[in-house]
């Protein structure tokens, strides 16, 4: 039997070919910096008071540490460097792979997730609570035959015309979750589609900015007294 995207070959000039052309197919999707500059944008504009406040705080600390441009420039490091650092490296990484076996992503920390394809059930569209209402994820959750997300992909790191190149390929139901949730509420709901990282991301907050607080409090000299 022939697909449309493919020419029939004769039994007779090797099927074992065919086997293998079968077996090598990849389809591969990687972050798009043009996607990614966008998001950055729009998280900026949706991040909550708090956020802009714990930011400007430590700009304020380091500043008041050492007032020269020095200091300024050591609290925007620190602040990029703890912060925005690591989120920006799981972002340019991020990487989406289909081969006929399986499906694999890559996303933050750098951690491979896989799924066999015979194992894959339904996709399903999940909108996940940050920080507020106001700032929300949205994953395509790759579900299994219990109902178990085996891969949560972050949505906005790609391109659309990729995504419908993804859900084409892998030729399952795709429907929305609904409402946002929480990440808790998330993986109660389905199990796997939030991370640990999300799900204890106040406490993740909290150990950046320390951190952010101890690298200015060692790189800038402090008033003189």
């Amino acid at each position: 039997m022939c697909s449309g995207r493919h020419q029939c070959v004769p039994q007779s000039e090797g099927m074992a070919k065919q086997d293998v052309n079968v077996r090598s197919a990849v389809l591969t999707l990687r972050a798009c910096p043009r996607i990614l500059a966008v998001d950055w944008h729009s998280r900026i504009r949706s991040a909550p008071l708090a956020a802009i406040l714990g930011a400007v705080g430590l700009l304020i600390y380091g500043a008041v540490r050492d007032p020269s441009t020095a200091g300024w420039l050591i609290s925007v490091a620190a602040v990029v460097l703890v912060i925005a650092a690591p989120n920006a490296l799981a972002r340019a990484n991020a990487q989406a792979r289909v081969t006929s076996q399986s499906v694999a992503y890559r996303g933050v920390f750098l951690v491979t997730h896989r799924c066999a394809r015979p194992e894959l059930a339904r996709l399903i569209r999940l909108r996940l609570t940050v920080l507020g209402p106001r700032f929300v994820f949205t994953r395509l959750l790759f579900i299994d035959s219990e109902g178990h997300a085996r891969i949560s992909l972050q949505t906005e790191w790609f391109q659309p015309a990729d995504l419908e190149r993804l859900q084409a390929e892998l030729a399952v139901p795709c429907s929305d979750a609904g409402d946002p949730l929480g990440p808790r509420a998330a993986n109660r709901l389905y199990p796997g589609a939030a991370s640990f990282a999300l799900v204890h991301r106040f406490e993740f907050v909290v150990i950046g900015a320390v951190l952010a607080l101890l690298v200015i409090g060692l790189l800038t000299p402090g008033p003189l007294h």
